[in-house]
């Protein structure tokens, strides 16, 4: 649960970094709203599906695709160069296959097309994103969320 909350925590960087030329605010709200249901989720039934709505406004916000480049990034690389923080983005987008019905599919596909093709088709199709990896993991690291 950690790993997720630190995730919904990236995205909501992501559209804070991704639209800082725009108003931002839907980046923080949903910043707010990632760490406010995930704690909830450790209690809930219905938590999958609570997470993936959540990935999937995080999908719709990110308009530079900034986290699905990472999550990209980070799968492009072979499980002894992670470090520890990108082990558990990787795990958390670490199907081997793409079902087309969950809500998570856009970083699935960002994760297969790290595994399968490469960094270089990461850097092709996330373009929009201005920010490196190192930049984006910089946001990740700092990113302090404990598990309840």
């Amino acid at each position: 649960m950690k790993g997720i909350l630190r995730i919904l925590t990236l995205l909501g960087c992501c559209f804070m970094f991704s639209e800082a030329d725009e108003e931002g605010e839907s980046g923080v709200g949903l910043l707010k709203f990632g760490l406010i249901t995930g704690g909830v989720l450790l209690r809930r039934k219905r938590a999958i599906n609570k997470y993936e709505e959540i990935l999937l406004s995080a999908s719709q916000e990110d308009q530079n695709d900034c986290a699905k480049r990472l999550v990209c990034e980070i799968s492009s690389l072979p499980p002894t160069a992670m470090s520890p923080e990108e082990i558990q983005i990787a795990s958390a987008f670490n199907s081997n296959y793409l079902d087309i019905s969950k809500a998570t599919v856009e970083f699935e596909l960002a994760a297969q097309i790290g595994k399968r093709v490469g960094l270089e088709q990461c850097l092709v199709i996330y373009k929009r994103c201005p920010h490196s990896k190192a930049k984006l993991m910089e946001i990740y690291k700092e990113t302090n969320v404990e598990e309840e």
